[in-house]
């Protein structure tokens, strides 16, 4: 317990330690092998982590008393072998392994059926496998079981935004953002949708909130410079473009908007230049092209605007 306090309060080393003390004292102990298993895997140590969560499944498998006790029982439902088969599978969807990490969080739910974040986990594999309505069913039982998890209220938000239903996607923005103020997906995904709906002033306001929270997040400059772009502030959009891609200097979209802003502010030369730079890095940006097409145009070079349309 004291190695989990450690862990939890960002001490690595010391929490490491205790893990190290209880698996000496008990090599079969296997919730000393699930708690350190995060650590090497937030160190990127893939194979570290994995090693450890096989060790607490094998010992897990057939264990449930207290480490002291010296006496192992079968347990119908064994929260510590479950929480070991979740985090295996975590890390098997990391590396993009989305076969066994289904097949993991599938244990673990068998191993114990009210583990909120089992169903949590299972339903971003069944989205990412095209199947929507188990992925829904799996935040519904989530929630039932934990409705604290703003995680969860954020995924179905994702859903319901992505089916249509965007007055029903805020309400879950709102609830995660709520529970936690700094589920920086959820503000994401809330300003999203406030930009969709043309409420650029709301939006702007959540993306000022990441910006202010996590200044290095590309993904909020970029988009507050969607809105920005939107509500006419040629200027602070192309502000805002500029640090996304000072941030990732790999996002031809980011040149693309950027270009887009600057045309619109009057820099035809600088927007063609953008144009270019992304087709550099993404030959495949369609686009990209139709913004180029759009700018050769304007400067009377229809050849080429027709050559990039065709594109």
């Amino acid at each position: 317990n004291r190695g989990v306090i450690f862990q939890t309060r960002g001490e690595v080393e010391n929490g490491m330690a205790d893990f190290n003390r209880a698996i000496e004292f008990n090599h079969r102990f296997a919730e000393a092998y699930t708690n350190p298993g995060k650590i090497p895997y937030e160190r990127g140590d893939v194979d570290g982590a994995l090693a450890d969560y096989d060790k607490a499944i094998k010992y897990g498998a057939d264990s449930s008393a207290s480490p002291s006790s010296g006496s192992y029982l079968v347990s119908a439902s064994n929260p510590v072998l479950a929480m070991a088969y979740n985090n295996r599978g975590a890390v098997y969807r990391g590396k993009g392994d989305m076969k066994r990490a289904l097949a993991d969080f599938n244990r673990a739910i068998e191993a114990d059926p009210r583990l909120a974040r089992a169903y949590s986990n299972r339903s971003t594999v069944r989205l990412h496998d095209g199947d929507a309505g188990g992925a829904m069913d799996d935040l519904e039982r989530a929630l039932m079981l934990d409705p604290q998890l703003s995680k969860v209220w954020n995924n179905r938000g994702f859903i319901r935004r992505g089916a249509g239903h965007t007055n029903a996607a805020l309400a879950d923005f709102d609830r995660a953002i709520e529970l936690d103020p700094r589920n920086f997906e959820a503000r994401l995904n809330r300003g999203s949708v406030l930009h969709d709906k043309g409420r650029f002033e709301e939006a702007i306001a959540e993306f000022d909130q990441i910006i202010l929270l996590a200044p290095r997040d590309k993904r909020a400059w970029f988009n507050r410079g969607n809105s920005r772009q939107s509500k006419g502030d040629y200027a602070g959009a192309i502000s805002d473009f500029t640090r996304a891609i000072e941030l990732d200097p790999r996002q031809a979209i980011a040149y693309s908007n950027r270009g887009n802003a600057r045309r619109a502010n009057g820099d035809l030369a600088g927007a063609m230049n953008d144009y270019d730079q992304a087709l550099i890095l993404d030959p495949r940006c369609a686009l990209a092209f139709v913004n180029r097409g759009i700018g050769y145009l304007q400067q009377g070079r229809e050849a080429e605007a027709q050559r990039d349309f065709d594109q």
